[in-house]
C-alpha cells in the first residue's frame, strides 16, 4: 500500500479496511512516486508479494 509521508491512516483499496499506519509494518520508502513504483514492482516480483500488499 503506497502512502504519503506523515499519513496516519489509509483505507485499503481492495477490502475497504481502515489501516492504522503507525502500527503497520514499513517495507520500504521512496523519494518520489516513480521510485515507489519501482520498489513496489521489485518487491512483488522478487519476494512473491500478492496484490494484498
Amino acid at each position: 500500500m503506497l502512502t504519503a509521508k506523515g499519513q496516519k491512516t489509509k483505507i485499503c483499496p481492495y477490502c475497504g479496511t481502515h489501516v492504522d499506519l503507525l502500527k503497520a509494518q514499513k517495507v520500504a520508502s521512496a523519494a518520489d512516486p516513480f521510485e515507489a513504483s519501482e520498489i513496489l514492482r521489485r518487491l512483488k516480483s522478487e519476494q512473491g508479494f500478492s496484490a494484498k500488499l
